[in-house]
């Protein structure tokens, strides 16, 4: 399902990527855009910078909601992914 628009929505959200690493709603977004274009992949991988600052701000149960999400995925990191889960889980 990659349209135009995707694709150029994608652009724009790595682009903002770059200039803000630190915000959480950017890198949700850009692996929400990522699964759209069936990229899981980078979905995972930009959903595993917001699982880093969601547990850099305490909010523990979101990211294990994320990581939840990108174990779905099925990506070739999903061993680490469970490992990064059970270790959440278990703090």
């Amino acid at each position: 399902f990659e349209t135009v628009g995707n694709i150029e929505t994608l652009k724009f959200i790595q682009q903002q990527a770059k200039q803000r690493p630190e915000d959480l709603n950017i890198a949700k977004f850009m692996g929400e855009v990522q699964k759209l274009l069936g990229d899981n992949e980078g979905a995972a991988k930009s959903w595993e910078r917001a699982v880093e600052l969601l547990v850099r701000k305490g909010e523990r149960s979101q990211a294990s909601a994320l990581l939840r999400q990108m174990i779905v995925l099925k990506s070739r990191q999903e061993k680490r992914y469970r490992t990064m889960l059970d270790h959440l889980t278990k703090q």
